[in-house]
């Protein structure tokens, strides 16, 4: 698979020093910032698509960018709660959901779409973990599941989903005492998506934030052919000069 990636440090003079992937120029699919704020996301895909521009064919009339929000969000928030206002305020071009967490242990899920917003907060001890699909009262807002494609779409990211939460949970539920660094990267390599194990997708690159430690933890393609590269932490916007 032919696709280009960028693992990118940011040092605002204004903003929250941050560290992201991405596909785009400016924006993030994932990140951390300064204050140990990480989102991900996981795309929706409730829209029909033009697969050359990875765009909705018929976008909302306003709306960002995920990838802008998810680095607005990690320049301006020092918590989890906020970040995760943030990102349900304003206007989504797309359907995603968001995966909001920080040192204090607070984790948020955001599920976002042109019609609106709805975010639901971690309880202490809880496993969180966003996929493809939005809950279902979420979902019942909209129904725009119809298309013949994206039924086909769906069904193969069904599959490709419940193989890789059924590999998480089983994984989590043999460590009583909770999952180490070594033992979430395992899992990383997993649950990856590959070409060459038969997957009708594949994983670009894979990174572990270590919100405990401010440790980032990046694999430069899939996890099934190349190690975690500990790149460190972010060195706050003040302290460089």
């Amino acid at each position: 698979m032919d696709a280009s990636h960028l693992a990118r440090f940011t040092r605002p003079p204004d903003a929250l020093a941050t560290f992201g992937g991405t596909e785009a120029l400016l924006g993030y699919t994932e990140g951390i910032n300064e204050c140990g704020v990480a989102i991900a996301m996981a795309m929706v895909p409730m829209e029909e698509y033009d697969w050359h521009t990875a765009l909705p064919k018929k976008p909302p009339k306003e709306g960002l960018l995920f990838s802008i929000a998810i680095r607005i969000a990690l320049e301006i928030c020092e918590s989890a709660r906020s970040a995760a206002e943030s990102l349900s305020s304003i206007p989504h071009l797309e359907a995603f959901n968001f995966l909001v967490a920080d040192p204090s242990g607070d984790v948020f899920v955001v599920e976002a779409a042109s019609w609106g917003c709805e975010v639901r907060r971690g309880t202490p001890g809880e496993k969180m973990i966003i996929t493809n699909t939005f809950s279902a009262p979420f979902a019942e807002q909209r129904h725009r599941w119809a298309d013949e494609m994206q039924a086909r779409l769906t069904k193969t990211l069904s599959g490709l989903r419940e193989r890789a939460l059924r590999t998480a949970w089983t994984f989590a539920g043999s460590s009583p005492g909770g999952l180490d660094e070594g033992a979430i990267l395992a899992l990383l390599r997993m649950v990856a998506f590959d070409y060459a194990e038969g997957d009708t997708t594949h994983t670009v690159w894979s990174v572990c934030f270590n919100l405990t430690r401010g440790t980032i933890l990046w694999s430069p393609g899939s996890p099934h052919a190349h190690g975690f590269e500990d790149l460190g932490k972010l060195t706050p916007s003040s302290d460089t000069g």
